[in-house]
């Protein structure tokens, strides 16, 4: 246990190391919402201060705009996203729009809220860092990546995920009963890791549902070498 904690510890730091000497590929570019005929849509160029792709990393202030919703009306790649100044607030971003994300994954500004009720897609192992956020997902998860889930209060997936690849949860601190919840039908993920002890994972259904069928290939509670079993729960 005391290794596994070691290790995340040591792999956050070189991730923060990096990060500061700015050795990511990809560059950062701001959220303006200039477009006046759609300026919370994530997937229009105007609204960026250039162009955004899979080689850079959308950065929305708050501090810039009072927007708190947005949208992905066409597909959007990008490297990463970054939410900043949202201390204590809720962003939600919806659309028909695929949101594709790279190896910068997510970062949130202290305790603010995500709510994502587009598509999402990974193209790259990835880590989403919540700062004390809670993270509710209202669609499907696309991708075979790993993603790792960090730094949450609570984590909601209201809807069928059917992810390809990995689901890693590791909630903020080191507290019990942090929980996370899927409330959709079928697969989670073809697999899924968090932390004995610290994260709950339920499953709400209406109908009866083998395990098999939510986790493939099954789940993992790191620092905890006995069986665990996913509680469930009837909608």
């Amino acid at each position: 246990m005391r290794q596994m904690k070691n290790e995340r510890a040591a792999l956050c730091m070189a991730s923060a190391v990096l990060g500061a000497l700015g050795l990511s590929a990809a560059t950062e570019i701001a959220f303006t919402g200039v477009d006046a005929a759609n300026p919370t849509n994530l997937s229009s160029a105007a609204n960026w201060s250039a162009t955004p792709g899979a080689e850079t990393i959308g950065v929305i202030d708050l501090s810039q705009t009072a927007a708190l919703g947005y949208v992905v009306n066409s597909d959007l790649a990008l490297a990463g996203l970054r939410i900043k100044s949202n201390s204590g607030k809720a962003v939600t971003i919806a659309g028909a729009g695929t949101l594709t994300i790279g190896a910068d994954g997510y970062v949130s500004g202290a305790k603010g809220k995500l709510t994502l009720e587009c598509p999402l897609a990974t193209s790259a192992n990835q880590v989403w860092d919540f700062k004390q956020a809670d993270f509710t997902t209202g669609s499907t998860i696309s991708g075979s990546d790993e993603m790792v889930i960090s730094n949450y209060t609570y984590c909601v997936h209201s809807s069928t995920v059917n992810y390809g690849g990995t689901l890693k949860y590791y909630a903020y601190g080191s507290a019990a009963n942090k929980w996370v919840s899927y409330r959709g039908t079928g697969k989670w993920a073809t697999h899924v890791t968090t932390v004995s002890g610290q994260s709950e994972l339920y499953h709400y259904r209406a109908a009866d549902t083998r395990y098999s069928d939510i986790f493939p290939s099954g789940c993992t509670w790191e620092g905890d070498s006995s069986p665990k079993f996913l509680s469930v729960c009837r909608s």
